[in-house]
């Protein structure tokens, strides 16, 4: 068995890999570039409260971290969206502040802003003011009819 110094295995690395703009992947993984922030970023989130009483109150909270309100709209009678900007820094802050508003997130929610919150802990400083863009989907379920309710049920036997 031969021994190969450490400092020979990392530059015959260095050789086989090439510069790392190659890689992007990489360059994501390790934190490089701006992979990341000029992805769109989507949480899903679902309320019980009222929409004339929650939007407000969303917005105010989103204002409070330092991210800035873009663009509202519906994409139906129940669902709004909002389009928003934020330093990765004020992603912990975002988190807080949905739940408090009272926006339940989804499965993919919660991945999502967990994933922005791993991110804003785990980079350098510098790498924190990026603007990372979102966009936060909530759907009002009290404005749902339960149809199930009002159908007919069968008679038991």
């Amino acid at each position: 068995m031969t021994l190969v110094p450490v400092r020979a295995v990392g530059k015959l690395f260095r050789e086989a890999l090439g510069p790392m703009s190659k890689y992007p992947q990489k360059q994501k993984a390790l934190g490089g570039g701006q992979a990341m922030a000029t992805r769109i970023q989507i949480i899903q989130g679902y309320s019980f409260e009222d929409r004339e009483d929650l939007l407000p109150a969303l917005v105010d909270a989103i204002v409070r971290c330092g991210g800035w309100v873009l663009n509202r709209r519906d994409i139906s009678e129940q669902t709004l969206e909002l389009q928003l900007e934020m330093e990765l820094r004020g992603v912990f802050d975002l988190y807080a502040a949905l739940l408090s508003a009272g926006v339940e997130m989804t499965r993919s929610g919660h991945r999502t802003l967990a994933a922005l919150c791993s991110r804003a802990r785990y980079v350098p400083r510098r790498v924190q003011g990026e603007i990372v863009p979102l966009r936060v989907e909530v759907s009002f379920l009290h404005e749902i009819t339960p149809h199930w309710e009002l159908m007919a049920r069968p008679a038991r036997a």
